[in-house]
């Protein structure tokens, strides 16, 4: 049998049937069992029990091996136990209860080994009485083992030769899916071995790879040396790299790789180095795209319009479809504002019922609506004019938000369907072009706002400066009169009066006619500024403390204006004799004052226009304040100084080189 394929090469429940028959035969015993340890040797299996007079083959049984200590001693000590009263024979009476079940009253147990390792048991056992076994049972019985373990190690062999089949099978589907082959160098013979799939990738006719000179041929002339370079870095140095490459097709068609390699170090020698081939040319393609279309909207020399014609024609060339538009949605008008196509069947600003269109859907569900197949993919959409006149065959469009409303679409179609759906890579892409076209949009609706209210802010203050300011003067010039002519005391509350209005005037002109501008940043000396802003303001008996050396960069006129503003608030709510102290933070600085303070649930208040607990303040002076700070990005908040003052902190004020 030792010579016999079908035994050794066969089936392994076959093969033991096959062996422990013939066993059964020579020795003439009617029952034979194999046994094998199971992985943690806890356990006894039997894999095959023949039962000789039945014919009959099963493998139920199991056995605990702790519960037979000797016996077990006995296998891991001896070629083979020969037993020939098993009852009386110390090495087999722990077995008594099986035995006597069946009758059992010789045993020649051979053992099963593996590479020395005790890995099972082939029993022979004898009824009816005691048996003495001769030696050339004995040996017999032990080649009965023998085979058995061919049998195993067959039964491995075929199970490893399976699973290492399945892993390849697995491997080739793997680098399918994600489109990698994988290759390796030996570093003596520079002999080069590429997987199936990467064969497939390269476009390769010949069957077997090239030598490595050869190989390195692929790639397009000019990125050749940084593959070459890496791949002898990681035969000659061991390191590992990671280059991205173009390389050429038998086809003649040229696509991006990305090609990895890991050397496999032994006792400080490369022995091997193996990697990985990725082929990215979708990516760098859509990163081309991203390129493109940041130029586009990024290019501040370019209108509107034009920005988004370009939009349309880059994305129309990445979907490879007939249209492009943007459309706006007025009620029930579909009006074309800007198109992209070969064909002149449609023009800028055509009108045609919405409900004619799939935009209607886009509009009313207020998401992107992808659409490979119209006649397929929504056959509830057919009746549409789009479909039925036009031959709308497939789609792809997302909504336009001005406001949170919609304003229209931005879609692209083709008269064709698609044989392949719309990747998420596309859907993104019509969803940024659109999110940006909403974007600016809606900063134009913005500007064309602000616009509009600069205009009333400069017919305001045009009304402020003169229709305002001539009668004043007027009344200024006659109360000068007033005075040379007689002396009286109400003539002092107009002039008081007067003074306020001129005040307010002129609060009223900074607040929209500034506004929030900043004109040149330049290196200002905060502390000698403030010295210049003391004297323009009118201090009475107030005292000034200066504890700042840092220069900023502002407009150092809009900060003049600050500074005064402060000082004078201080002055006019903390009295004639108040001590104000302008100092450094660590991101700023800060204007204090030992008056009365800011009650804190007014702290906020106090930036508000005309808000004033002077009797005889604007209530504009702070708010030009924080419009001041903000024009220049800075922050300022109102809180309380050490004193129990007003403290007011300026700060994310960026300093300036000495």
């Amino acid at each position: 049998m030792t010579t016999d394929k079908t035994t050794i090469a066969g089936d392994f429940e076959t093969a033991l049937e096959r062996i422990t028959e013939t066993a059964a035969d020579v020795l003439d015993v009617p029952r034979i069992n194999v046994w094998l340890f199971d992985d943690d040797h806890d356990t006894l299996q039997c894999v095959d029990h023949f039962d000789k007079p039945s014919g009959i083959h099963e493998s139920t049984m199991e056995l605990d091996v702790e519960n037979y200590p000797a016996y077990v001693e006995a296998l891991e000590s001896n070629r083979s136990i020969v037993a020939h009263n098993a009852i009386e024979d110390p090495r087999t009476a722990e077995l008594r209860d099986y035995l006597e079940k069946h009758d059992v009253q010789a045993l020649l147990d051979s053992t099963i080994r593996s590479e020395g390792t005790v890995v099972g048991v082939v029993c022979h056992e004898h009824v009816g009485g005691p048996r003495e076994w001769t030696d050339d049972e004995t040996e017999f019985a032990n080649d009965i083992a023998d085979l058995v373990q061919q049998v195993l190690r067959t039964r491995e062999r075929i199970k490893r030769t399976s699973e290492l089949e399945r892993a390849r099978d697995l491997l080739r589907h793997t680098e399918g899916i994600a489109d990698v082959g994988s290759w390796e160098v030996d570093p003596e013979t520079q002999d080069v071995y590429w997987s199936d799939h990467l064969f497939e990738m390269l476009g390769w006719e010949d069957e077997e790879e090239p030598p490595l000179e050869d190989a390195l041929d692929v790639y397009v002339e000019e990125d050749r040396p940084r593959v070459q370079s890496a791949v002898e870095e990681a035969l000659g140095a061991g390191e590992s790299f990671a280059v991205e490459a173009r390389f050429r097709r038998s086809d003649g068609e040229i696509r991006w790789f990305d090609i990895r390699g890991e050397p496999v170090i032994e006792d400080g020698k490369v022995v091997t180095v193996r990697g990985a081939v990725h082929d990215v040319t979708d990516r760098r393609r859509r990163e081309h795209v991203l390129r493109e279309m940041y130029d586009i909207i990024s290019n501040r020399h370019s209108s509107f319009e034009d920005q988004v014609q370009a939009l349309l024609e880059l994305g129309r060339a990445e979907l490879d479809v007939e249209y492009g538009t943007l459309s706006e949605i007025r009620g029930e008008e579909y009006v074309f504002k800007f198109v992209d196509a070969d064909s002149e069947s449609i023009q800028p600003n055509d009108v045609v019922p919405v409900s004619a269109t799939n935009c209607e859907i886009v509009a009313s569900t207020e998401q992107t609506l992808v659409l490979e197949n119209v006649e397929r993919d929504a056959p509830g959409e057919t009746d549409r004019a789009g479909f039925t006149e036009w031959g709308i065959s497939c789609y792809i469009g997302s909504p336009i938000f001005v406001e949170d409303e919609v304003y229209g679409t931005f879609c692209f179609y083709d008269t064709d369907s698609r044989a392949s759906r719309f990747s998420e890579w596309e859907e993104t892409l019509v969803d940024l072009m659109s999110n940006w076209v909403s974007h600016e949009l809606q900063r134009q609706q913005v500007n064309e706002r602000l616009q509009a209210q600069n205009e009333q802010l400069e017919q305001f203050a045009s009304i402020v400066s003169h229709d305002l300011r001539n009668p004043l003067n007027v009344a200024q010039g006659r109360l000068e009169l007033a005075r040379e002519e007689c002396d009286s005391g109400h003539l002092d509350g107009v002039m008081r009066a007067h003074s306020r209005m001129t005040e307010l005037i002129e609060d009223l002109l900074t607040l929209a006619r500034e506004g929030d501008a900043v004109r040149e940043l330049e290196s200002v000396d905060v502390a000698s500024l403030t010295e210049t802003c003391w004297k323009n303001v009118a201090t009475a008996e107030a005292t000034l403390t200066t504890e700042i050396t840092r220069r900023i960069q502002a407009d150092r006129s809009r900060l003049q204006q600050l500074l005064e503003n402060l000082l004078r608030n201080a002055i006019e709510h903390g009295g004639e004799n108040v001590t104000i102290t302008i100092g450094e933070l660590e991101d700023g600085f800060y204007v204090e004052d030992d008056g009365p303070g800011i009650p804190e649930d007014e702290r906020d208040d106090v930036f508000e226009p005309a808000f004033s607990t002077a009797e005889d303040g604007t209530g504009f002076g702070l708010s030009i304040v924080k419009q001041i700070a903000q024009a220049h990005g800075w922050d300022i908040q109102a809180t309380d100084s050490s004193e129990g003052g007003a403290r007011f902190e300026i700060t994310n004020v960026e300093s300036a080189a000495e």
